[in-house]
């Protein structure tokens, strides 16, 4: 068929994967049509071997394309964290307002504990921002340790409730016992305060 379009148009260029001696070669064949002086129609071809070239081609497109998916990863990665770090540096500022007016020992104690939690989770957010390198392999480092989801729900609450207006209620069901689990808590903690600061911008 490629040497009748050749013949009816004139020239074809094709392109084609062929086992050559048990090793896969990329051709790129063009084929001519001529008539001779007796009025015969005969064809010529040019077959070049560019396997090299082939694959240099497929190198370089998926390198494009791991860039551009790089790019989309770091806006991505920046967007997210451009709002997760809102939520503790809100936390930080309003317990640095009230531990100053704070009325008994225990409560400035406390606020200055939530002070402290909220700039950890802030340091491992700017630390993560500042670690670029990250996502160029498509991935954050998750650090597992022992958290206490009981100790977690207490804090959440210390550092949501004074967020409520409007006439829109908090309420923090405690468990009585501690519950212990090995995860990243930093990045729990960024799941939920990501979904608390929407439910809050968002519930009438």
């Amino acid at each position: 068929s490629d040497d009748q379009d050749a013949i009816k148009n004139g020239t074809k260029t094709i392109k084609e994967t062929v086992l050559w001696q048990g090793v896969q070669i990329v051709w790129h064949t063009t084929k001519y049509s001529f008539t001779t002086v007796e009025g015969k129609k005969l064809l010529i071809g040019l077959a070049l071997n560019i396997t090299e070239l082939d694959n240099a081609m497929k190198e370089l497109s998926a390198a494009k394309e791991k860039a551009e998916r790089s790019e989309l990863l770091k806006s991505a990665f920046l967007a997210n964290m451009s709002h997760e770090i809102r939520t503790p540096l809100n936390s930080i500022v309003g317990f640095s307002k009230l531990i100053a007016t704070a009325e008994t020992q225990e409560k400035k104690e406390e606020f200055g504990k939530i002070i402290d939690i909220n700039s950890d989770m802030l340091l491992n957010l700017i630390n993560d921002i500042l670690d670029l390198s990250k996502l160029e392999a498509g991935f954050i480092d998750i650090r597992c340790e022992e958290c206490n989801l009981k100790e977690m729900l207490i804090n959440l609450n210390s550092s949501f409730a004074i967020r409520m207006s409007g006439g829109v209620n908090f309420k923090c069901l405690v468990p009585k016992e501690d519950i212990i689990v090995k995860i990243d808590k930093n990045r729990l903690n960024q799941v939920i305060n990501n979904y608390l600061s929407n439910a809050i911008k968002y519930t009438p």
